[in-house]
C-alpha cells in the first residue's frame, strides 16, 4: 500500500481534496483531528498542564471544560515559538504512533489482498514541517495564491487577516514545499479540483 501525504497552508483546500479521496473510497487520515482527539486524552491534558502551569491562571480556564483547555492553550503557545515548540514535542511523537498504528492497519485490512487499498493518504497542515513526510511514500501539495488563502481561511473560522497571516507565517510556503511534492494540485478557482484528484488516483492506483 502506498503511503501518500496530503499538505497544503491554512485556506488552501487541503481538506477539500481530501474528501474528494474519501468519496472515491480512498481512507484519508486527518492529522489535526487525531492531535485533538490525544490532545482530550486525560493523561496527555495532564501532561501539558505540568508543561504549561500558567494555563491554570488563563482566566476563562475551565478544568471541566476542553474547549477552555485548548482556547487557553492556543492563547499561551501560539505567540511564543518556543511554548509552540514544546507542545509540538509532546505530541508529534504521539500522532506519529498513532498515524503509524493506523496506517498498518489499513495496509493488512482485513487479511485479504482485495480488501486493502492501493493507497491511504495522511492529511497534515505541517507534514513537511514536523517530518512526518518521511514517513510517506508520495506528496501532494494543494497550492493557491496566498490572498485567496486570506479570503477563504477569514470566511471560514470568522478571524481577522492579521490572524491568518501569522499562521501563514509558522507554515511552509508553497515554494518550499513544492520540491517535496510529487504532485500539486493549484485550488485557485480556475482549474478543476476533482479533476486532478482524479488524474492523481489514476496513477497510484
Amino acid at each position: 500500500m502506498i503511503r501518500v501525504g496530503l499538505t497544503g497552508g491554512i485556506g488552501s483546500g487541503k481538506s477539500t481534496v481530501a474528501r474528494i479521496f474519501a468519496a472515491l473510497g480512498i481512507p484519508v487520515y486527518a492529522a489535526d483531528t487525531a492531535s485533538k482527539r490525544i490532545l482530550a486524552r486525560a493523561d496527555v491534558r495532564a501532561q501539558v498542564l505540568s508543561l504549561f502551569p500558567e494555563i491554570e491562571a488563563d482566566p476563562d480556564f475551565s478544568p471541566d471544560s476542553f474547549l477552555s483547555f485548548t482556547r487557553a492553550l492556543a492563547r499561551l503557545v501560539f505567540p511564543s515559538p518556543e511554548r509552540l515548540a514544546a507542545l509540538n514535542g509532546l505530541l508529534h511523537p504521539l500522532v506519529f504512533a498513532d498515524c503509524e498504528a493506523w496506517l498498518e492497519k489499513q495496509a493488512h485490512g482485513d487479511g485479504t489482498a482485495e480488501c486493502r487499498p492501493p493507497y491511504a493518504v495522511v492529511e497534515a497542515a505541517i507534514l513537511l514541517e514536523s517530518g512526518l513526510y518521511r514517513r510517506m511514500d508520495r506528496i501532494i501539495s494543494v497550492e493557491c495564491p496566498v490572498e485567496i488563502q486570506i479570503q477563504r481561511a477569514c470566511r471560514r473560522d470568522g478571524v481577522t487577516e492579521d490572524m491568518v497571516r501569522a499562521r501563514l507565517a509558522r507554515q511552509w510556503s508553497a515554494e518550499q514545499r513544492r520540491p517535496y511534492a510529487d504532485f500539486v494540485i493549484e485550488n485557485d478557482g480556475r482549474q478543476s479540483v476533482l479533476a486532478a484528484v482524479l488524474a492523481i488516483d489514476r496513477q497510484l492506483h
